[in-house]
């Protein structure tokens, strides 16, 4: 499908019901690893207004894929397949491919996790996988953190108090970054964005979470407000070195070493 330009994504999504429930049923039973990168090959062009992929695909696949994320049980393999779909899923779609304005797929799949149990088990998985060697999983999974913040800064209501644990691994990703890269431009923007306000790691103990609720009782993370964010969760800040690359801190010794 994906081959083709995707060309046969609308046909294979439209026109079986039974060819979908068979991949919803082998998702729900975990035990056929490639169903994974089945239904990502199916959500490549999500975001297209009107298109089956967003129409079929994603209320379709997304819950699912939500599920097996936030699931204690699942293995590193199968939170890794779901990572890289989600991403999938989320990412915007080529310019040349719009009709119209696109779809915020981050928005429309948030909207299916209802629980709050869920959100919080899905943001820790986010960030165990953020941590992991895996350098896959790791980047897709800080790209999906990227989409959710971005788009949706309501849903660290639900992280709030994990914000620690995120904050770390971000720092983690600078440290150990050995030049300019994806992830570590992700992790420190991040770090500059959203995460200011808690000052040095060792001192998260005693930051007084008061000072993240704005007026209309929503966590701000000393962030910009809500308004001012981009539509979608894509572009980059416009002076990702202004602030010292991740909390106002000097630039790290990578960045000064690629620089010379």
């Amino acid at each position: 499908a994906v081959a083709c330009d995707g060309n046969f994504v609308p046909f294979l999504l439209e026109s079986s019901a039974n060819f979908r429930q068979h991949l919803l049923i082998m998702l729900q039973q975990g035990q056929i690893l490639e169903v994974v990168p089945t239904v990502s090959s199916l959500l490549c062009d999500a975001g297209i207004t009107d298109h089956a992929s967003t129409k079929i695909g994603v209320p379709t696949f997304v819950p699912p894929l939500w599920h097996i994320l936030a699931t204690s049980h699942a293995t590193l393999e199968w939170k890794r397949e779901v990572v890289l779909a989600l991403d999938v899923a989320m990412t915007e779609p080529p310019v040349q491919m719009r009709q119209s304005e696109p779809t915020n797929i981050t928005v429309l799949s948030w909207s299916m996790v209802h629980d709050n149990d869920q959100k919080l088990a899905l943001f820790r998985s986010l960030i165990d996988l953020i941590r992991c060697p895996d350098a896959t999983a790791s980047l897709s999974s800080l790209r999906v953190f990227n989409h959710l913040i971005r788009t949706i800064p309501s849903a660290l209501e639900s992280f709030i108090e994990d914000v620690s644990s995120a904050e770390d691994a971000l720092n983690d990703i600078c440290n150990r970054s050995d030049g300019e890269n994806e992830q570590a431009d992700l992790a420190a923007d991040l770090l500059d964005d959203y995460f200011e306000t808690h000052g040095n790691a060792e001192d998260d103990e005693d930051v007084d979470t008061s000072s993240f609720v704005t007026s209309n009782g929503t966590f701000a993370f000393g962030s910009v407000s809500q308004q001012a964010l981009p539509h979608t969760s894509f572009a980059q800040p416009p002076s990702s070195m202004g602030r010292g690359r991740g909390r106002g801190r000097p630039i790290p010794s990578w960045m000064t070493q690629n620089s010379q």
